[in-house]
């Protein structure tokens, strides 16, 4: 599929937001109006999303994946071939495996999960929807092969917030196996989504020692910067970016900006400086 699909889509939603913003309606109506326009756009009623058959936890998380995957399409990139090899680090119920498939059909996806519920998820809905060329594992990606702690907080099931930090939100720590993502690339890769909350500097760092993030063309990251009790290191990781001969732009939000230890989710689009290495 090419990206004129997906960007009219898109314009259509943003133009049919921008009529309810511009509306003398109160602020509440317009919210209310918004989240119903959203719904209807995704077109889904009983976890139907565009076509897919989507197994959830809860309406909220579900609207807050579709919004940011799918309305706001975070992880739009414009892919050499039509049929990109794509790398979902970060899984959770498998939305961006969706995304992706719609986006371009022909995709072959791997996707990363390590969350238990969520991951039986992701795997009902690669099923559901008889998704072609989807391999899921499993597994928390890091720097190292073995086993670690995977902190899942609240008691909400497929949490998209589990992390190998504890300082990233607390919760009941449970075993699961890790493994570096450099061991599973051996050709190249399209491009990459990691969302990995609160592991992505030593993922980027393992594929920058191993040579493996020469093989990387576009990518998408979410930088969990402000993790209480961890030290700043987004300079780290621009700086990896940059040594292996990326470019990249930065999409963050924060209020007030000068607000002491502020969580914040900074996504880094990362691509290479020119055209043709694309």
């Amino acid at each position: 599929m090419s990206l004129g699909k997906s960007v009219g889509a898109l314009a259509q939603y943003a133009k049919d937001v921008l009529g309810i913003y511009r509306s003398p309606f109160t602020r509440q109506r317009k919210v209310r109006l918004w989240f119903r326009l959203t719904l209807l756009a995704a077109g889904f009623r009983n976890g139907n999303i565009l076509g897919f058959t989507v197994t959830y936890f809860n309406h909220r998380t579900l609207f807050f994946l579709y919004r940011e995957i799918f309305a706001r399409q975070c992880y739009l990139f414009q892919a050499r071939t039509s049929r990109p090899f794509i790398l979902d680090c970060g899984a959770n119920i498998g939305m961006a495996v969706l995304y992706f498939k719609w986006l371009y059909p022909d995709a072959e996806v791997w996707a990363f999960e390590p969350e238990p519920r969520a991951f039986l998820a992701l795997q009902q809905n690669v099923a559901r929807n008889h998704l072609a060329d989807v391999r899921v594992h499993d597994i928390a990606l890091w720097d190292a092969d073995g086993e670690l702690n995977l902190f899942v907080p609240g008691i909400d099931a497929g949490s998209f917030a589990a992390s190998v930090s504890p300082a990233r939100r607390g919760g009941t720590a449970l075993n699961v196996r890790c493994a570096r993502l450099s061991s599973f690339i051996e050709r190249e890769v399209d491009f990459l989504k990691l969302d990995v909350e609160g592991a992505e500097l030593q993922v980027i760092k393992d594929l920058a020692e191993s040579g493996k993030l020469a093989l990387i063309h576009q990518m998408v990251i979410e930088y969990h910067h402000n993790i209480p009790t961890e030290t700043a290191a987004l300079s780290s990781l621009l700086r990896l970016l940059e040594d292996a001969g990326f470019t990249y732009q930065i999409s963050a939000w924060s209020f007030p900006l000068v607000g002491r230890e502020h969580f914040q989710d900074v996504l880094i689009g990362a691509f290479r400086a020119t055209p043709n290495d694309q």
